[in-house]
């Protein structure tokens, strides 16, 4: 890799005229006053920092709140929207895209892990509108390569969370004024709630490919070091803990998937998961909250996934 060249011509010495001219200084100044940052990476810092405040699910400020930051213009926000549904918005116009996160929080109930696994993977491979990956696919391809996806891993308090994500491009873009967000919430109600699926059983084909994934994505582990070494460090630390074992199961697991037992699992988390949305991007998610609302209200639930604020056993109270 090059090295690269000092500004003075001189290495190990560089000049900058922010810094001569006390610019810098100013900025760094005014970040500290009023506690809003001058700096990319600053920003990013605290952005971040509020989103994590605002999800957190053993936070005091559980009500539905609305936060606008002027200078930033930022605004969050979080409603419940049905039984154990609750939407969070954040918005901020800087945004070219829209991310959509549906999240299902659910226990380590005695369901196969590779089957929960295998059915939040197969809602976003196909659905009886899209019955087939390619088909999918192409309508995605068709909203300015918008993206649909999922992954499953450990929330709070070693729970499991199956995400759904959409990334679109924002209204504004769209070069025949299409409403590309209610587009995207459109595809992810019937990738959610319409699955391609009948008779209590997902679809055959889908089923077999996700099971050779499963099967694949877990053997394989093996071959990085890093991860094979943090998956056994886990099976030591959190012995007889929902941690000690991958999300995704074990080999042994994921060779029982079946259409049904994919099938139950993800009726399982539909009906019991405490479900977040979570939407970030240039929209203020009218319709995300629409679309949500009017989905979740015909669908029934309960035993609804509880989630609680475990304390570390690495520090004292």
């Amino acid at each position: 890799m090059a090295k690269k060249k000092s500004s003075t011509g001189i290495p190990g010495l560089s000049f900058s005229w922010k810094r001569a001219l006390g610019i810098t200084a100013a900025k760094q100044r005014f970040a500290r006053k009023t506690g809003i940052p001058t700096t990319k990476a600053g920003l990013e810092r605290k952005i971040g920092k509020a989103v994590m405040d605002l999800l957190d699910p053993t936070s005091s400020s559980k009500k539905t709140t609305k936060k606008k930051k002027e200078g930033l213009i930022i605004i969050f926000e979080q409603k419940q929207i049905g039984n154990g549904v609750y939407l969070y918005k954040y918005t901020d116009k800087r945004f070219k895209t829209n991310e959509i996160q549906v999240m299902l929080y659910t226990d380590f109930n005695g369901l196969s892990r590779s089957d929960c696994a295998a059915a939040a993977y197969i809602l976003t491979d196909c659905c009886k509108k899209f019955p087939t990956y390619s088909e999918l696919s192409k309508h995605l391809a068709n909203l300015y390569s918008a993206s649909l996806y999922s992954n499953v891993n450990f929330a709070w308090s070693g729970m499991r969370v199956a995400a759904v994500k959409a990334n679109v491009l924002g209204n504004a873009y769209a070069l025949d004024g299409e409403n590309l967000e209610a587009e995207m919430c459109g595809i992810l109600c019937e990738c959610l709630l319409s699955p391609n699926a009948e008779n209590g059983k997902f679809d055959e084909t889908a089923t077999a490919n996700m099971r050779a994934e499963i099967i694949d994505d877990i053997d394989s582990v093996i071959n990085e070091k890093s991860s094979y070494a943090a998956q056994r460090g886990a099976m030591i630390a959190f012995k007889g803990e929902p941690m000690d074992t991958p999300p995704v199961g074990t080999h042994e697991e994921a060779e029982r998937i079946t259409p049904e037992t994919a099938y139950h699992a993800y009726r399982n988390m539909l009906e019991t998961a405490r479900i977040h949305i979570v939407c970030s991007g240039s929209s203020d998610f009218t319709d995300t909250e629409r679309a949500f609302t009017k989905a979740f209200s015909k669908l029934e639930r309960s035993n609804i996934c509880e989630l609680k604020k475990t304390p570390s056993t690495l520090k004292p109270e």
